[in-house]
């Protein structure tokens, strides 16, 4: 299970969401993880792994709008449900220009 102690260290060693939905990603579909074990081994609901993968489909203007700190967290979680690219992309215009809340 080296495999899984090394994501463990790199998942846990940084709060940047974006970098573990990319390093998430890289385990299931490069290292051939299941989401069941990557939460097993991370310690996390399966259903929280989900959440966190989704994020790497947000587009690149989204994800620097976070960076920028012009969005939150849970406004990624919000946008990454959203079915496809040009949704996201209004949706977060719109909380930009309305300072939208999450809620």
């Amino acid at each position: 299970m080296e495999t899984i102690e090394k994501l463990r260290e790199q998942f846990f060693s940084t709060n940047d969401i974006i970098y573990k939905a990319k390093l998430i990603n890289f385990y299931i579909k490069e290292k051939g993880l299941r989401l069941i074990d990557v939460a097993r081994g991370l310690k996390l609901k399966p259903a929280y792994i989900s959440h966190i993968r989704r994020l790497s489909k947000l587009p690149s203007m989204v994800i620097d709008g976070y960076y920028g700190k012009f969005i939150s967290k849970s406004h990624l979680f919000t946008l990454s449900r959203l079915s496809n690219k040009n949704d996201m992309v209004k949706v977060y215009e719109s909380i930009l220009k309305n300072n939208l809340s999450v809620a």
